[in-house]
């Protein structure tokens, strides 16, 4: 869309002083809005949707190769994320690409943005990083299309699920019953091997409801009350005597306001 002129706003009928303080104020939010625009601390384009073009694009995206009046395609994405048959076409036509081939990424959620919900995401690895990839609806025939990056939220999920599948590994191989239960809902949040193979797969349920039998609620001989002081703060490792009612084996149990570890007494 055009910018407005005076002589835009002078064909109202309109009286002169207030064209003037409404072409001010139109100036303004222009800038505002551009303000807004490049401020943003990640690469951001508005695309033109019926051909791919980028209309605008900030200081991050123009550094990363984006080029006003180019395809985003092209220009931002290199060509790498186009399809083969996209190619061929491209190597056809060479510069001059008709809008109506519908030339794009091959992750490209533009169209759907326009036509279908007007807020799209994906995530794509490009350029040796991962993206959050929106597309969020700005009229009829445009949107605007930004990357934010990821890669170390990635790299810390990664570490993070790989930590887990090791503690995971290490629970696992004890001979031993470990569990870990919500102190106030009592759902079972992990059980280790040992658990599993007594009383199945028991996660998500009721502690109370699996490990034991006949409870109608809580366990009356449950010790969470002595995991915490009454301000709230952890009394430590506690460490008690029980006969489970569903193996009727007796257990050393070793309980703190983290992991719950009982072992069998032989």
């Amino acid at each position: 869309m055009e910018p407005m002129t005076p002589e835009d706003i002078s064909q109202q009928t309109i009286p002169q002083q207030l064209q003037k303080q409404i072409y001010e104020q139109y100036l303004q939010a222009v800038d505002l809005n551009e303000m807004l625009f490049s401020s943003l601390p990640h690469p951001a384009m508005l695309i033109r949707g019926r051909d791919k073009v980028i209309v605008a694009a900030n200081k991050i995206a123009l550094e990363m190769g984006a080029k006003v009046g180019g395809h985003c395609w092209r220009e931002f994405r290199k060509t790498q994320f186009i399809s083969q048959k996209d190619k061929d076409v491209i190597a056809k036509y060479r510069d001059i690409v008709p809008a109506q081939l519908g030339i794009g990424c091959t992750f490209c959620l533009g169209d759907e943005c326009l036509s279908e919900s007007p807020k799209q995401k994906t995530t794509v690895d490009a350029f040796g990083k991962t993206w959050d990839i929106f597309w969020i609806r700005v009229n009829d025939d445009i949107y605007l299309h930004h990357c934010i990056d990821i890669t170390e939220h990635k790299q810390m999920e990664n570490a993070l699920s790989k930590s887990h599948e090791c503690l995971s590994t290490v629970l696992d191989s004890l001979d031993s019953a470990v569990y870990v239960a919500d102190f106030k809902s009592y759902e079972i949040l992990f059980v280790n091997k040992y658990i599993r193979d007594i009383f199945g797969d028991i996660e998500g349920r009721t502690c109370w409801q699996t490990i034991q039998i006949g409870q109608k609620g809580p366990c009356p001989f449950c010790t969470n009350d002595r995991l915490v002081s009454d301000t709230g703060i952890s009394t430590g490792l506690y460490q008690w005597e029980f006969q489970n009612t569903v193996t009727g084996r007796w257990y050393v149990s070793f309980r703190q306001t983290c992991v719950t570890l009982a072992r069998t007494r032989h």
